[in-house]
């Protein structure tokens, strides 16, 4: 999430909606406040690419893969929120607004200086409301480390270096620490080195 919207008082989900149609702008959306989302880098997008496509080559329908583009939308204590996850993938063949998914069972954020605390705290808290979520996965742009937080452990974090891998999504794709940093050059750093 990047800097919230002013308004006087709270913006409603139609209010949200027609603000992105109107500007042409993704925006994030929590509990009546409207976040201008930030542009990424080329390295965000590049480990973002390989997510989405290790995810994709294995998912079969009636599963689906998204990145970037789609949102998640969370019923939360007090409202809802509408976020767009940098890849994520659901099987629920009954999930399947235009705008939305609310069942997914994998999201994957790819961390950076200015999202890292929110998708460590609100994103986190608001993504283990969804019952169907089973993965939430968070990368690491400067070191080959991923973060591995599972609903069947307690959301306890397992962290994955090189040559490491998760199931997700009740077994349909496995999701690999090289090929999620495949092409991803590390200064001074190369497989052995970390973890």
């Amino acid at each position: 999430m990047g800097q919230a919207l002013r308004n006087p008082g709270y913006f409603t989900v139609d209010d949200y909606l027609a603000h992105e149609q109107r500007t042409g702008e993704r925006c994030e959306y929590v509990n009546g406040v409207i976040y201008a989302m930030t542009g990424g880098t080329d390295r965000h997008n590049l480990i973002t690419g390989n997510v989405f496509f290790a995810l994709r080559g294995q998912m079969k329908s009636p599963c689906q893969v998204f990145q970037a583009d789609m949102k998640v939308r969370v019923r939360t204590d007090i409202g809802e929120a509408r976020y767009y996850p940098d890849v994520f993938a659901g099987c629920d063949d009954t999930d399947r607004d235009r705008l939305f998914r609310e069942n997914p069972c994998v999201i994957v954020e790819v961390l950076s200086p200015s999202t890292e605390p929110n998708d460590r705290l609100i994103k986190f808290e608001h993504y283990r409301l969804m019952t169907t979520l089973d993965h939430y996965i968070l990368v690491a742009q400067d070191v080959p480390q991923v973060e591995v937080f599972a609903r069947d452990k307690g959301w306890k974090p397992e962290i994955l270096s090189w040559g490491d891998a998760v199931n997700v999504c009740g077994g349909r794709a496995k999701l690999t620490v090289d090929d999620i940093y495949e092409n991803i050059p590390f200064t001074g750093l190369k497989p052995g080195d970390f973890g």
